[in-house]
């Protein structure tokens, strides 16, 4: 990875954010184990709403960061987006370790999602792309989500219950229209 520049790992990035999201396609019994007060109109449908649905996140992102045709512009806009990326990837060691089962996704968040990530900013940095302030600010940014995972237990964090909140209305909204 860090042979390649910046524009192909972000490809890469996309790619694999997808084959996470695929690696938690069937996570729906893992919510009903682990938790309690979900969202009942939650189904495996919303569920996939949203993993599909960050997978074209993920695609739509990396475009528009490449879009500009120049390495600094692509590096400022695909940060943020690595730094959720970052922060779901401790999410899912923080619930493997809390639960003491496989969370879906682990695998691919820390053999593929991790490594990408680490490389993108390296380059960045390494060829001063972004600035190291921004960097820090960014990775300053996911500490309120990931204390939020913690404090919930059992529960699920104020992000992730914003994120099947947001799936159940859009899935209520295609089922209207179908």
């Amino acid at each position: 990875m860090f042979g390649l520049d910046l524009i192909p790992q972000l490809w890469i990035l996309a790619i694999v954010l997808a084959i996470h999201e695929a690696e938690e396609w069937n996570i729906y019994g893992w919510y009903q184990r682990n938790y309690v007060e979900m969202p009942p109109e939650r189904t495996p449908t919303t569920i996939r709403f949203f993993l599909v649905f960050l997978s074209v996140v993920g695609f739509v992102w990396v475009g528009a960061a490449v879009a500009w045709g120049n390495p600094s512009a692509a590096a400022w806009i695909i940060m943020p987006l690595v730094g959720l990326i970052v922060q779901n990837v401790l999410q899912h060691l923080y619930w493997q370790a809390r639960f003491k089962e496989y969370a879906p996704g682990i695998w691919s968040a820390v053999l593929l999602l991790l490594p990408v990530s680490i490389a993108i900013v390296v380059t960045s940095l390494r060829e001063s792309l972004v600035s190291v302030w921004y960097v820090l600010v960014l990775g300053a940014a996911i500490i309120p989500g990931l204390v939020d995972t913690v404090k919930s237990g059992n529960r699920l964090s104020s992000g992730i219950l914003a994120i099947h909140r947001f799936s159940i209305r859009c899935v209520a909204m295609v089922n209207k229209t179908c």
